[in-house]
């Protein structure tokens, strides 16, 4: 295996499992006080899905990066589409069930979804910075004497020195 690869995925999986801990710990303080219903699925079930596949998803993501494929778009929509259909799947058995209140375990398992896949697009931003940076194209709008556009270049082909860089 790459070094590279090595190095950014137990740093991930050091950073994920810190970012578990806190959600699980704030999770369960907050349900203590507020949540007076019986749940289908306990904290640790809806924790482990995440976990796992979170993990999984930036493995593929890290090692196509790693291998030196810059276009990992697919393979994060493809990760994302198979994370989706397997949240499906895990809340199955609560769907499927007689159980009566459903609502409080698809709150429990989304919520923590959002607040976890939000953190995590500052960590892979951290992560894959140095990919970001090597991309010599950036957004620049030139504005010209006779027209305004938007045009993606390294540099501006508009004599007037009024182009910006966004």
């Amino acid at each position: 295996m790459n070094n590279i690869f090595k190095k950014r995925q137990v740093s991930f999986l050091i950073q994920l499992l810190i970012l578990t801990i806190i959600l699980v710990a704030v999770h369960s303080y907050l349900a203590f006080y507020f949540v007076r219903e019986i749940l289908f699925f306990s904290f640790w079930q809806v924790y482990i899905f995440h976990f796992v596949v979170t993990l999984l998803v930036y493995s593929v993501i890290n090692y196509q990066d790693s291998i030196g494929k810059k276009q990992i778009f697919n393979s994060f929509m493809i990760s994302t589409i198979l994370k989706m259909i397997l949240a499906i799947l895990f809340l199955l058995p609560l769907l499927m069930s007689t159980f009566e209140n459903k609502k409080p375990d698809v709150f429990n398992f989304f919520i923590p979804d959002t607040v976890r896949s939000n953190s995590w697009v500052v960590i892979l931003r951290g992560s894959f910075q140095s990919s970001i940076e090597g991309v010599p194209w950036r957004m620049v709008r030139v504005t010209c004497p006779s027209e305004v556009m938007v045009k993606y270049s390294s540099t501006s082909s508009c004599p007037s020195p009024m182009a910006s860089i966004i």
